[in-house]
């Protein structure tokens, strides 16, 4: 991709720090419905900066999760299905198992180092 100007490095550093936030805020929080909305907030913001990355912040959610995937493979549209699992199972429904915390934070772990390494390196 072309390098990135000071002005659109520093927006594009505002949303991934963000995603980090959030990701460090979970491991504040000792309600696991808390942390998995916290996880789901990382995920939303990694999204955001990748669809203002590829110019497709106009569009909605499910059409920027397409277009990501198109562009750069299917993990795009995997980590945002976790995403929604954590919003709405987890933290709406209350439907979460203690156990699977760690492995979620591994995913949005992940999730955010793919998302610098598409924009940032």
């Amino acid at each position: 991709m072309e390098a990135l100007n000071e002005s659109k490095k520093e927006f594009y550093t505002y949303f991934i720090s963000a995603s980090k936030f959030y990701y460090d805020l979970s491991n504040t929080v000792n309600s696991p419905g808390i942390v998995c909305e916290m996880l789901y907030e990382a995920i939303n913001a990694g999204i955001k900066l990748l669809a203002y990355y590829f110019s497709l912040q106009d569009k909605s959610r499910s059409e920027i999760v397409k277009e990501l995937s198109n562009i750069l493979g299917d993990w795009v549209e995997r980590y945002w299905n976790l995403g929604v699992t954590l919003h709405y199972d987890c933290y709406l429904s209350g439907n979460v198992d203690e156990n699977d915390i760690p492995f979620y934070e591994n995913q949005v772990k992940d999730f955010i180092s793919k998302v610098q390494e598409v924009v940032f390196d």
